[in-house]
């Protein structure tokens, strides 16, 4: 029972399969703790599959459980890994809900450069393509364009991780890349459509689609994210030369 959980919940090939096979066991044992685990890993195909929504349903079924869950940790991951389905969703006052207080936006520079990138994908990933978006270094953000797999890891980075693709692509990749990224990562009505939109509007210099992206960015409170757009559009040039 708990191989089928972790095998789905880290994304092994047979991951879906196992999610399902484990929620079925877990269901007939009737055990809440694994019942609970089951859901995040349904959650987690789900999410890895684009159904964000699937994947709010089931994050947000484990919180039934938390009455009979005496788990201080089991009861922290329930709200942790429900957070981004409701982000991914674009319900950014419930993830912050959800989360318990407002996200602050802050970016630490830390010695993990002493580290090697393998094996930590986006959780590494991300945070030094935003840092290497801040200081303008182009040969370094067309290098960590090359981790494509973080869909398949913990659903936790991927959203991150994902709006950094797309704003990477949006100033070194070629407009056919990222109409490919766009397509696939930017669904209607989803936390990443304003930056597969911005992605688009910037490689294309498109203002009706840069003016969509900002509209969608503000109604969600990116307000962060809506004022990089000048930026990345300056560094796109430099890149092109």
């Amino acid at each position: 029972m708990k191989a089928l959980i972790g095998r789905a919940f880290w994304a092994l090939p047979d991951a879906d399969e196992c999610a399902r096979l484990g929620g079925e066991l877990a269901e007939k044992l009737g055990d809440v703790e694994l019942r609970s685990a089951a859901f995040d890993a349904r959650a987690g195909a789900a999410f890895r599959a684009g159904d964000y929504a699937g994947a709010h349903t089931w994050a947000m079924r484990r919180f039934d459980f938390l009455p009979e869950l005496s788990s201080p940790d089991l009861i922290h991951d329930t709200y942790l890994s429900a957070i981004p389905t409701a982000a991914a969703l674009g319900r950014i006052r419930e993830a912050r809900r959800l989360a318990g207080r407002a996200d602050r936006a802050r970016e630490l520079e830390s010695a993990a450069d002493e580290f090697p990138n393998e094996g930590f994908g986006a959780t590494l990933g991300t945070p030094r393509a935003r840092l290497a978006l801040a200081r303008a270094e182009l040969d370094r953000v067309e290098e960590l364009l090359g981790d494509d797999d973080w869909m398949q890891r913990q659903i936790w980075f991927s959203l991150p991780a994902a709006a950094a693709h797309l704003d990477s692509l949006a100033v070194v990749g070629s407009a056919a890349d990222v109409e490919t990224a766009a397509e696939r990562l930017g669904q209607p009505r989803s936390y990443l459509e304003p930056f597969g939109l911005r992605a688009l509007g910037v490689a294309h210099e498109d203002e009706a689609l840069l003016g969509r992206a900002d509209e969608a960015f503000r109604a969600m409170g990116l307000n962060w994210h809506a004022a990089q757009t000048g930026p990345l559009r300056a560094l796109r040039k430099r890149a092109l030369g």
